[in-house]
C-alpha cells in the first residue's frame, strides 16, 4: 500500500504538490476540486484529452455521474491503457470513494505493470 501523508481532510501521496515545471496532469472527476493541467468532468472530454496528449500524472475517479456503458473512470482507464496512452513512469492517483471500483482500477493497473507510482486519496 502506498505511503500517505495526512494534510487536513485528505490523505495525500507524498510530494503531490512537488510538480516540476512543465509537469502535465489530468484530473478525470465530476466533483473534486483538485488542481491539474487538464480537468475533465465527463467521459467525452476525458477520452478527447487522452487522445490528444499524454501526461505525467493521472488522477482518476471511478464514478463520473453517468450510467451509460463505458462511461466510468474504470472504462476510461482501461481504454487509455489499451491504447498506450499512459506510460509506466506516470504517477497514477485513484481518488474514488467507490471501494469496488477502486479495486477494479487498481487490479487493472497492476495487470499492466503499474505499482510503484500508484497512490490513493480518501476522505478521513
Amino acid at each position: 500500500m502506498a505511503k500517505r501523508v495526512n494534510i487536513g481532510r485528505l490523505l495525500l501521496p507524498p510530494k503531490l504538490k512537488e510538480r516540476g515545471n512543465g509537469m502535465k496532469s489530468i484530473l478525470i472527476d465530476d466533483l473534486r476540486q483538485i488542481t491539474a493541467t487538464v480537468v475533465c468532468r465527463d467521459p467525452i472530454s476525458a477520452f478527447k484529452a487522452l487522445e490528444e496528449s499524454t501526461f505525467d500524472e493521472y488522477i482518476f475517479d471511478h464514478d463520473l455521474g453517468y450510467t451509460a456503458p463505458g462511461s466510468s473512470g474504470y472504462d476510461i482507464l482501461k481504454w487509455a491503457l489499451a491504447q498506450g496512452r499512459i506510460n509506466l513512469n506516470a504517477r497514477i492517483i485513484l481518488v474514488t470513494d467507490n471501494v469496488i471500483g477502486r479495486q477494479r482500477m487498481e487490479n487493472l493497473l497492476r495487470d499492466h505493470g503499474f505499482s510503484r507510482n500508484l497512490f490513493y486519496w480518501r476522505i478521513k
